[in-house]
């Protein structure tokens, strides 16, 4: 988990030589969850230069709008009821795989990885999308029924007018 990726990251290595601790990064008493705002010139450069983590930062910038857009769509869906149990799942651990990347300075892994994850999040993508069409199809489907009833009760409402 995330204690194993950051020890075997450059930080856990260099941390009984003064490397970043928890603390350094996520704060002692407000703690920040794992997000790209922890990428940081400012929290970054008090260690090292902050050229290699602007990379690293880069890369992982599109997976993270990927997975917000996706969760948010998730959470539309869950709220009107429909059934995203999978989807969620498959997302929470599609976050989890991508918030280990937060420790490893390796900038190449961190592309190739966020490629991989990008894959994976184009599946979920795809099954939204399925169920987005298949809502408008629905909606569809139901307006023209609801117009066919109000038509068929016109027609009987002109019919019924029309005997005596």
């Amino acid at each position: 988990g995330v204690l194993k990726d950051y020890l075997a990251s450059a930080h856990g290595k260099a941390l009984g030589q003064g490397g970043a601790t928890c603390v350094t990064c996520h704060g002692n008493h407000q703690v920040l969850k794992a997000s790209l705002e922890l990428i940081n010139e400012k929290s970054c450069s008090r260690c090292h230069s902050f050229e290699r983590a602007r990379a690293i930062k880069a890369a992982m910038q599109g997976t993270e709008g990927h997975i917000l857009d996706i969760n948010r769509r998730i959470s539309g869906f869950q709220a009107s009821g429909v059934d995203t149990d999978r989807l969620g799942k498959a997302l929470f651990a599609e976050r989890n795989r991508f918030h280990t990347l937060f420790h490893d300075v390796n900038v190449e892994r961190v592309k190739a990885e966020s490629i991989r994850i990008d894959a994976a999040l184009g599946k979920l993508d795809r099954d939204l999308k399925v169920i987005e069409e298949t809502r408008t199809k629905r909606k569809v489907i139901g307006g023209i029924a609801v117009f066919s009833m109000l038509l068929i009760a016109l027609l009987v409402h002109l019919l019924k007018k029309s005997y005596p």
